[in-house]
């Protein structure tokens, strides 16, 4: 009887260090996925606050500025600093002309460099977010 329990004493560390790893990748690739989705939803946020709070402005020329100005207040406020640590792209709001001035929208685009937590997992380089609202009619 003593012999049997000698054999088994090791196995627990065994299984443990055997499952380790395993469960430390599934862990890594959870913080990943949801930061990878926390940064798009932040720049999709972004985005779209800056679009709506542009599209009420009546200058279109101030109103294309205030968009672009808004778009990184927001991403400022997510934690996306673009002047400092991410690649930004938000160019000028597009207004189709051509339409009515009821019916016209904003267009906001905005691109951000992803900057993965571990790099471990193959992720996204860039989120990449597009908002069109309907501009107010003066």
């Amino acid at each position: 009887m003593k012999r049997s329990i000698r054999i088994r004493r090791g196995n627990a560390a065994i299984e443990f260090a055997l499952i380790l790893p395993v469960f430390f990748m599934l862990l890594i690739g959870m913080f990943e996925m949801s930061w990878m989705f926390f940064q798009r939803a932040s720049v999709i946020a972004a985005t779209r606050e800056g679009c709506r709070a542009a599209a009420v402005i009546p200058d279109e020329t101030y109103q294309k500025t205030y968009a672009q100005t808004k778009i990184d207040e927001n991403l400022f406020r997510y934690g996306i600093d673009c002047s400092a640590t991410h690649n930004c792209e938000i160019p000028l709001p597009t207004i189709d002309p051509t339409v009515s001035v009821p019916f016209q929208t904003m267009r906001c685009e905005a691109t951000v460099e992803f900057r993965p937590l571990t790099g471990l997992i193959p992720m996204p380089a860039e989120m990449y977010a597009v908002n069109e609202v309907y501009r107010e009619g003066q």
